[in-house]
Formats: C-alpha cells, sequence, structure tokens
C-alpha cells in the first residue's frame, strides 16, 4: 500500500495549480510568460493517477522496439546489443537502408532479424501496434519525441526517450498525462552526469574552489 497520498495530500498538481494562481496574482510573472504558466496548469482526467512506486515483475527477455536508427540511434542499437536478456524485435527509420542496416547490425550479433518499418514518418505506429514488445526505444528528430511516446504507451508499452523528452510545457504535460493513463514508464534517457569525465570534473570542481580560498 501506497501511503505518499495520506501523508502529502497535496498533490504534485494541486502544488503546480497553486502556485501559478500565486504567482499571476502577485503580479511576479511578466505577461509574456502568463500563456505558458496557463498551459502548464493541471488538467488531471478521470482514473488518471501519479506512476510515482509504479513497478513491473522484472522480465527475463526486455523485448524491444527501436525508433530512428541513423548515426545515434545505430549507435545506441549496438550499445543494446551488448547486454544480456535484450530482445531487439523491431527497428523503424524513414530511410529504408538504415532499417536494413540496423537488421544486418542485430543479425551479425546472432540475433533473430528484427522486423523493419519504412513505410513512411507514421510507420511507427505500426511498430507500436506490435503485440511483442515490451519498450519502445526512441531516438529520432526532437520534434518527433512526444508524438511517439504518446503511441507507445497508448499501445501498453514502456517508453524510452532520447534528450529532450520534449520541447514544450504542453508537451511534458502529454507524457505525464498519457504515462499515468495508461500506467506506463516514461523514461528520458540521460546519464551523462554518471559519465566518468562529468563525475571528475564534479570531484574536482571543490577542490579548486577550496585552492583558491
Amino acid at each position: 500500500m501506497n501511503n505518499r497520498k495520506t501523508s502529502h495530500p497535496f498533490s504534485r498538481r494541486g502544488f503546480l495549480a497553486a502556485a501559478t494562481a500565486t504567482s499571476l496574482s502577485m503580479g511576479l510573472v511578466p505577461g509574456s510568460a502568463t500563456a505558458a504558466l496557463k498551459s502548464a496548469a493541471p488538467r488531471a482526467k478521470p482514473g488518471q493517477d501519479r506512476v510515482f512506486g509504479l513497478k513491473f515483475p522484472p522480465l527475463d527477455k526486455v523485448r524491444i522496439g527501436f525508433i530512428g536508427v541513423g548515426n545515434r540511434g545505430a549507435s545506441l542499437l549496438g550499445n543494446l546489443l551488448e547486454i544480456e536478456g535484450v530482445e531487439i524485435s523491431a527497428v523503424c527509420d524513414i530511410v529504408s537502408d538504415r532499417v536494413k542496416s540496423a537488421q544486418r547490425l542485430v543479425t551479425a550479433k546472432g540475433r533473430a532479424e528484427p522486423a523493419g518499418y519504412s513505410q513512411g514518418e507514421t510507420a511507427f505506429e505500426e511498430l507500436c501496434r506490435r503485440d511483442d514488445l515490451d519498450l519502445v526505444y526512441i531516438a529520432t528528430p526532437w520534434d518527433w519525441h512526444v508524438r511517439m511516446a504518446v503511441s507507445a504507451m497508448k499501445q501498453g508499452k514502456h517508453a524510452a526517450i532520447e534528450v529532450p523528452a520534449a520541447i514544450t510545457l504542453d508537451e511534458c504535460w502529454q507524457l505525464v498525462d498519457t504515462a499515468e493513463l495508461t500506467r506506463r514508464h516514461c523514461l528520458m534517457l540521460e546519464n551523462c552526469c554518471y559519465g566518468e569525465i562529468e563525475l571528475l570534473v564534479l570531484r574536482m570542481a571543490p577542490v579548486r574552489a577550496s585552492s583558491e580560498s
């Protein structure tokens, strides 16, 4: 049982609504930003609930559909193929040669050839409708991220999106609302802050500040 609701009755949506209203009433928000704040107002729907603490049973094999297998996507696909328990079931790109290249990359690792989708800009929707996927990995241009993630979640799949997950506040709410309504995870794939170089710089920063004081 999740006790967060009883211990924290003032929800995230309630907080944002109150913060927005307070800022507007006190004149703390410039007129040009008023519309943007209003667009961020909570829009909870019946049956919608937070996904904090949402859990699923562990899987021995994670079946992935991969959308966007250009330079960045192909590199990430190669990384996934090095992980035990990952199955690439389908790949999608608007360039058919990229799909064929991705399929060869998978089979070169001794894996079964994934299904390929490249029939136009909306081919990803056919991939999302497959019933043999657990997660859809999205490595496409920014302006397609939200549409593809929403499609994946509505079809019962978890969504993993390269940065940025969204471009506008309204798009952010689309991801939140869809995740809460479909009870599916939506993950922004950003791990640079944990890379070797980033951690090295982080650890050097306080040392330098101390030596200069």
